[in-house]
């Protein structure tokens, strides 16, 4: 006989996806969707279902994975055939924190600043309400737009908020200067009068670190430098180089090239030094050099003649230290991997040719191989050579300076001393620092 038999496979009864939803708080932010496919013999299915997004623009998927594109809602659907289930995904972004910029800035009219609400993944977040405020409103005012209005010169500081998160920005204004007087920033040491002061445009502590610094290496460098120039010195520090430049046009400033920025008046007494400086007052380096520089400059009206001098000696004093009631010169790190690098290039000049160059040639060195860096460096080093072999020359030399102050003092005399008392040229001063200079590591 014959029977017939009728096979009927399992079919796709349902798709469930899980979880059904799901809220995304930041764009690019993903997570990952699971679909169970039921057959009719209750049994769980093994087909790979289709993923697609209807909004694909708020959320995309791809096997399995959402990720966030832009706030609004989307569905998620993934199909099997005629069989499909679905999820609702959310994006909507959380704030996470608040950008401002520019953060630090120097305003002389109106300006804007520009302000956003941010995600965990630092995504802009469109139309957050952002609060701003004048933290210092009687020194810049701050529209509910972020425009800045400059009311009267000094550091101000102006906020955004959005939820609870705040950014701040500094905001240097400088828009009635019209002397000098006017650039004296808020934060002042003064010592006694006709001595020092010092003076930032951070903070009352950040003035007062500046001024302990100052001190010990003042009270030093004034009893071995000359003391035939101006007694009264203004030593003004600044995170933002560019506030001073206003100060040109009043005292005659100008900016050194390729020496360490910094900013120091022409008038005779030297008075004004700006020097930039970084978050930390403890840059005792800048201090020493730029000191060390200023007393050079306010008895020797000649010192463009001898640059090699001041960039050495200055520079050699700066990566000095206090060591009780001395001060100790030293080459500085950058100096010792600067002259290597010339020495390994073969771009050293010799240092008879370095000591003759006036101010304009040694800045440029234009018919010079040698990079002006690595020029400073072998200044550097042939200072501390000629103190460690002749440890009364330099002493020697700054005496002869206080003889002889102002314009009376030249180049040939200092090479003068050094050649008498050394007894040996200066081409063979520099075989000797050579040596030397090469044993050195940074």
């Amino acid at each position: 006989g014959q029977a017939a038999i009728t096979v009927a496979l399992p079919t796709v009864q349902t798709v469930t996806v899980s979880p059904t939803t799901a809220t995304l708080a930041s764009l690019g932010q993903t997570t990952l969707l699971n679909a169970e496919v039921r057959l009719s013999n209750g049994e769980v299915g093994n087909q790979t279902p289709t993923w697609t997004s209807s909004n694909p623009a708020v959320a995309t998927v791809s096997a399995r994975t959402v990720t966030a594109v832009a706030n609004g809602t989307t569905t998620i659907t993934a199909t099997v055939g005629a069989v499909s289930g679905t999820a609702t995904i959310t994006v909507a972004q959380v704030v996470t924190s608040v950008r401002i910029l520019p953060t630090d800035t120097v305003i002389k009219s109106a300006a804007q600043l520009r302000g956003a609400a941010l995600d965990a993944r630092g995504n802009v977040i469109a139309n957050a309400p952002l609060q701003w405020t004048a933290v210092t409103p009687l020194i810049t005012a701050v529209s509910t737009s972020g425009a800045l209005t400059p009311l009267s010169t000094g550091v101000a500081r102006a906020r955004v908020t959005s939820g609870n998160f705040t950014a701040t920005a500094i905001v240097r204004t400088i828009w009635n200067v019209n002397q000098l007087t006017d650039l004296v920033p808020l934060f002042e040491y003064s010592a006694s009068a006709g001595q020092r002061r010092a003076l930032s445009d951070v903070s009352q502590s950040h003035a007062d670190a500046r001024a302990s610094l100052i001190g010990p290496v003042w009270t030093y460098l004034s009893t071995i430098l000359p003391t035939s120039g101006s007694p009264v010195t203004e030593m003004y520090f600044t995170t933002w180089n560019e506030i001073w430049l206003e100060a040109a046009r009043f005292c005659g400033g100008v900016l050194i090239p390729n020496s360490d920025i910094y900013q120091a008046c022409t008038t005779p007494t030297w008075t004004h030094w700006i020097v930039p400086t970084g978050s930390s007052p403890n840059d005792y380096w800048s201090v020493a050099r730029y000191l060390t520089r200023q007393f050079l400059l306010s008895s020797m009206t000649t010192a463009s003649q001898f640059p090699w001098f001041q960039a050495g000696y200055t520079q050699w004093m700066g990566g000095g230290s206090l060591q009780g009631s001395d001060m100790v010169g030293s080459s500085f790190r950058t100096a010792i991997v600067d002259f290597r690098v010339g020495d390994s290039t073969d771009v050293l000049a010799p240092m008879d040719t370095l000591v003759t160059l006036p101010f304009a040639r040694f800045q440029a060195g234009i018919e010079l191989r040698t990079p002006l860096a690595v020029r400073q460096a072998q200044c550097v080093l042939f200072v501390e050579y000629l103190n460690r072999e002749y440890p009364t020359l330099l002493p020697a030399i700054l005496a002869r300076i206080r003889a002889t102050p102002g314009a009376t003092f030249t180049n040939t005399l200092l090479l003068q001393e050094i050649t008498t008392r050394t007894g040996k040229t200066i081409a063979q001063l520099d075989a000797g620092y050579l040596v030397y200079a090469r044993t050195l590591r940074p």
